[in-house]
């Protein structure tokens, strides 16, 4: 009996041709390893221009916060990973327009590994809301005081709006309306 090989021969500086496929970026990413960095893991991460150039790539993730799945969000480049959670959502519209949105502010902690700056390295805050703005945890922890203050504040607006809304209502008696308009009238009914 003869075996014919038909693999194609490639030399030692050709790297081996191959594909990922949907199942098998499944398995991979149900694997995690265990990391020498305390609150990391190694996960699996798609690196690659489009699917059937890809290659699966095993990186530290910060498992602390970072809840991205590096397989379903894949990058063209190593440096283009992130680490990012969950975000954190407010809103508000204006009763004028309620198609509009008026408000909007999201956060999220994020890592940016290949950063040649060490605060946008380490985990961080980034607040959206008209512009990216950038926080160290301290200044989140301030700016969450002032947001503290701020929204207890609005609060107390709102409620004394609201008081004040009732009380107009309550003066707006049909019945005084009419005595009113009698009055500035000079007493003509």
């Amino acid at each position: 009996m003869t075996i014919i090989d038909h693999t194609p021969q490639l030399s030692d500086d050709q790297p081996v041709p191959f594909t990922v496929t949907e199942a098998g970026a499944r398995a991979v990413s149900a694997s995690r390893l265990p990391s020498s960095t305390p609150g990391h893991e190694l996960v699996p991460a798609m690196i690659g221009a489009t699917p059937d150039t890809s290659a699966i790539v095993y990186i530290d993730c910060p498992t602390s916060f970072c809840t991205l799945d590096h397989i379903d969000e894949p990058v063209r480049h190593v440096e283009d990973l992130l680490h990012s959670s969950d975000s954190v959502d407010c809103t508000a519209r204006s009763f004028l327009n309620m198609g509009r949105l008026g408000l909007y502010l999201s956060a999220v902690v994020q890592s940016d590994p290949a950063s040649s700056d060490p605060r946008v390295r380490g985990a961080h805050i980034l607040l959206e809301a008209d512009d990216l703005t950038y926080l160290t945890p301290e200044m989140a922890e301030t700016l969450a005081d002032e947001g503290i203050a701020f929204f207890s504040r609005l609060r107390q607006l709102a409620r004394a709006a609201a008081l004040h809304n009732q009380t107009v209502a309550a003066d707006c008696d049909p019945d005084m309306d009419e005595a009113l308009r009698r009055v500035r009238a000079g007493g003509e009914s």
